[in-house]
């Protein structure tokens, strides 16, 4: 592994995923690095997207396709519910084939995908993040980059190392079931 890149992205779920493709199809030194050794498991977080929405990021495959939503239901606590026809079609995802097949992609585009990689800290310099340390294989390395990504989830300890507010407010938490 080089010890240089124009971007480091720490986290290998969908958004983490897709932002190392993009960079790497921009032609930029991409390295997406996951902590868990397998990509996709386990699931942190939902698994509905929408079928429009996703279509830029990853061509349809029914592989990573386990159910499509045809309705929303709401329901209060006295009984009562309100259905609801989705905006676009509303797929759920098998998350470990369908997070597999973006950092498969990813790769494609020239990313250098390393899992059982964990981001211990930041480079800070001159109050700029200038890189990464990273953990790997019981080896602690420093890998400088220009921009680093903070893609490791809603509470993320990157963005926190670097001094962002990462707890969201209560309200921006929504329960299905």
């Amino acid at each position: 592994m080089r010890s240089d890149y124009d971007v480091v992205v720490v986290g290998a779920g969908p958004s983490g995923s897709v932002a190392a493709r993009l960079a790497a199809e921009g032609g930029l030194k991409v390295l997406l690095i996951e902590k868990r050794q397998e990509i996709g498991v386990p699931v942190r977080c939902a698994e509905a997207i929408g079928a429009d929405l996703s279509r830029p990021f990853l061509d349809y495959d029914p592989r990573w396709v386990d159910a499509t939503i045809r309705a929303f239901e709401v329901h209060n606590s006295c009984g009562q519910a309100v259905r609801l026809p989705p905006a676009e079609p509303t797929l759920v995802v098998n998350r470990k084939v369908f997070d597999y097949q973006l950092a498969l992609k990813a790769a494609r585009a020239g990313a250098e995908v390393r899992t059982s990689t964990v981001a211990v800290g930041l480079v800070i310099e001159n109050n700029s993040v200038k890189g990464v340390m990273i953990e790997s294989l019981g080896h602690v390395e420093t890998i400088s980059a220009r921009l680093v990504v903070a893609a490791d989830g809603t509470e993320s300890q990157v963005a926190r190392w670097a001094g962002l507010k990462t707890v969201p407010s209560l309200s921006d938490y929504y329960v299905g079931v």
